[in-house]
C-alpha cells in the first residue's frame, strides 16, 4: 500500500512518537518535563497507509528522549 502512494516497497506501516500534555505528577514530576517545558507523557504509534493503528504504547515520562521511546 505505501508503495502505491510513495513509492516505497515492501513497507507495511509508518511509527512516530509524540508528546502528550499531563497535569504534573505529584511523585517525580521533574521527570515528566519535555523538550517543550510542559510535562508530557511520551505516545508512540504505529500506522499502516490506510492511517489505521496497528500499534500503540504510552508511558514514557516526557524526558525520556526520541531513540530510546523508539527502541
Amino acid at each position: 500500500m505505501f508503495h502505491r502512494i510513495g513509492k516505497l516497497p515492501h513497507v507495511i506501516g509508518a511509527i512516530d512518537e509524540t508528546n502528550i500534555p499531563i497535569k504534573a505528577p505529584k511523585v517525580d514530576a521533574r521527570f515528566y518535563i519535555s523538550k517543550d517545558k510542559e510535562y508530557a507523557i511520551t505516545l508512540q504509534a504505529v500506522c499502516d497507509a490506510e492511517l489505521r493503528f496497528l500499534d500503540c504504547f504510552a508511558g514514557f515520562a516526557g524526558s525520556v528522549g526520541d531513540r530510546r521511546v523508539l527502541k
